[in-house]
């Protein structure tokens, strides 16, 4: 199981996070709960409400967006220090637009939306950073389902 006193270091670890200032790192952490998934378990799945962003902080996980009768996985397994379901960043998209299962046995870090929302709104040094980091995996996310 992983220590809550490391959710600052993953944190710092992932593309979306890293480089804020420690005491940041810690309210973003604080905004979390630690969630083990069994192989196979859903975290989410297409339409459901976009609450909760994620870290997975250990195991691996199948992101899925289905179009039409076919399945696309973009960016299909993600392993540990990764963030997903980032959506509810996104005020106006309220539901999530694919699905997301445990491949293994995973840790996920739940970050409530809204209140991650308020930390960086506090932090507009911050927010920016981390809402210019999102708008960049949303654009690569489009360019890596084109056909």
């Amino acid at each position: 199981m992983i220590d809550r006193e490391e959710i600052p270091k993953f944190l710092n670890e992932t593309y979306l996070f890293s480089g804020l200032d420690d005491a940041t790192l810690a309210r973003i952490a604080d905004c979390g709960v630690i969630r083990k998934y069994a192989k196979d378990a859903v975290v989410y799945e297409e339409g459901d409400d976009a609450i909760d962003a994620y870290l997975l902080l250990s195991g691996m996980v199948r992101f899925t967006i289905k179009s039409g009768s076919r399945s696309i996985l973009a960016n299909s397994v993600m392993r540990s220090r990764t963030v997903f379901g980032w959506a509810t960043l996104i005020p106006e998209q309220t539901k999530r637009v694919g699905s997301a299962v445990a491949l293994e046995p995973s840790e996920i870090l739940l970050l409530h939306g809204d209140k991650l929302l308020e930390v960086l709104r506090e932090d507009p040094r911050a927010g920016f950073t981390v809402m210019q980091r999102l708008a960049g995996m949303i654009a690569r996310g489009f360019m890596e389902t084109r056909p």
